[in-house]
């Protein structure tokens, strides 16, 4: 699995990756940790399939759910695009 390669895999701190609050700013070590990992993108996609709750690829669930609409928009804007 992927989570065998992550660069969090025996983090000794897991549970920073994983806020109690609900809007948090991801600890700039841990964004760079995850940046730096070979399974970044497996990670992004699980956390997107799942809506999970934490750190995922670096990213808090305010980014993610950023991202997604910004490409929710792109895609909508590309469907125009075609039509016109």
């Amino acid at each position: 699995m992927w989570q065998d390669h992550a660069a969090c895999k025996g983090h000794p701190d897991p549970d920073r990756f994983f806020p109690v609050i609900s809007r948090y700013k991801v600890p700039q070590d841990l964004r760079e940790l995850c940046h730096a990992c070979p399974v970044q993108a497996a990670c992004y996609q699980y956390a997107e399939q799942n809506r999970d709750h934490g750190i995922w690829a670096g990213l808090s669930e305010d980014e993610r759910k950023d991202l997604r609409r910004r490409e929710q928009r792109r895609v909508l804007r590309l469907r125009e695009t075609a039509v016109a």
